[in-house]
């Protein structure tokens, strides 16, 4: 299994594949003995150790935090490589946030550091290197001066650290190097095809224990067999899947696409399942919206912020549109489909309550335009394959 469906895997990711998908127990150091042997190295390379000077961890969690980018094929070599950057806490060692991004860019750390804020609050200080985002370097002689980024850490009070060499953000920087060694593997693994699935797959990944997500997928990640069923079962047995809510035609994706957010929270491991109940709100049957004659508002999601209840979960009630479903009963269903359903569709029972008739010619349009763009896409694709 090393030669062939874990190929890849490093020798203590492999003990750990064994262990969880073939109930195999083997130590680290024993496989290693054995691959040894058979003349199959780790794949992760292993340079001649350098000795340096441990900088002390700071004394308490959120007083430094390392930040830095990764530009990778975080889904395989055959998909373009696209950026990760990381916030690792440097007292504790743990992951306080992550960002996958086309570039390393402003834009990217400010979303990033909005995030970590909300959850964990500002830090005393950011660890990073001299990268442009950071720190302008002038032309001999010129002053230096401030970046957008900068700026804005000064104004929040947040100091600028700047390492000498990557090796002074060591935390970071194997962070990093984890998640490139293990990530790909894991996700060919689940032979995860598409992109929502692997998506989905990588953000449960880098959540820590009780980070909590929120995520836009097409039904085709609640329903599709194989890689799909995989995930869902994995998704609910190691998180707590809590609420889906079934967004009506075309809000995310193209016209002719339906898409949901599922919320979820990160959990440690645990012998049973950490989903208790999944809610459910469909704002998609008997709801008819289009980009011009009659968009999507705020106004529209307040009843369904109503019946999530973030101050306490546990005090939800059903109602005609949001409906509890229990882990038992998400199991059962074939594949753990999670493309739940129960309101009744008037628009399939009953002409007289079809739309009017302009909004059906606008969602026919913009249904046709979806349409070609894929085919576009898809012509795209076969030209890039032929040449």
């Amino acid at each position: 299994m090393a030669w062939t469906k874990n190929e890849g895997a490093n020798h203590t990711h492999l003990s750990e594949l064994l262990s969880e998908r073939e109930g195999i127990e083997i130590g680290r150091t024993t496989l290693r003995r054995i691959l040894v042997r058979a003349g199959l190295s780790s794949s992760r390379s292993r340079r001649p150790p350098k000795h340096w000077v441990r900088r002390q961890r700071m004394p308490m969690a959120g007083m430094l935090i390392q930040l830095d980018g990764s530009h990778h094929p975080w889904v395989g070599e055959q998909t373009p490589p696209f950026t990760l950057l990381t916030a690792v806490d440097d007292a504790t060692g743990t992951v306080a946030g992550a960002l996958s991004c086309q570039q390393e860019d402003a834009l990217g750390y400010f979303l990033l550091l909005e995030s970590l804020i909300e959850r964990c609050g500002e830090p005393v200080a950011l660890y990073t290197d001299r990268y442009g985002v950071f720190r302008h370097t002038p032309g001999s002689g010129l002053p230096e001066m401030p970046t957008q980024f900068s700026r804005a850490m000064e104004e929040l009070g947040i100091q600028m650290v700047f390492a000498l060499s990557p090796q002074r953000k060591g935390r970071v920087e194997r962070a990093a190097g984890t998640f490139q060694d293990r990530l790909v593997t894991e996700l060919r693994l689940a032979r995860a095809s598409n992109k929502q699935l692997n998506f989905l797959q990588h953000v449960r990944t880098l959540l820590n224990n009780q980070g909590r997500a929120a995520i836009v997928v097409p039904d085709n990640v609640l329903f599709e067999d194989g890689a799909g069923e995989r995930v869902r079962r994995k998704l609910l047995a190691e998180c707590d899947v809590h609420t889906l809510l079934r967004l009506p035609t075309g809000i995310f994706y193209a016209q002719g696409v339906k898409a949901n957010v599922l919320f979820f929270d990160r959990k440690p491991a645990s012998e049973t399942p950490w989903t208790r109940e999944l809610w459910i709100y469909d704002l998609r049957t008997n709801q008819h919206f289009t980009r011009v004659a009659r968009p999507m508002t705020r106004a529209h999601l307040d009843d369904f912020v109503a019946c999530y209840n973030a101050e306490n979960r546990l005090q939800r009630a059903e109602t005609e549109l949001f409906q509890r479903f229990s882990y038992d009963d998400l199991v059962k269903r074939d594949k753990a489909n999670l493309d739940i359903f129960w309101l009744r569709d008037e628009s399939m029972e009953d002409s007289a309550n079809l739309p009017p008739p302009d909004v059906i010619a606008e969602e026919i349009l913009e249904d046709l335009s979806s349409a070609l763009e894929q085919l576009e896409e898809i012509a795209g694709d076969l030209a890039r394959e032929g040449t």
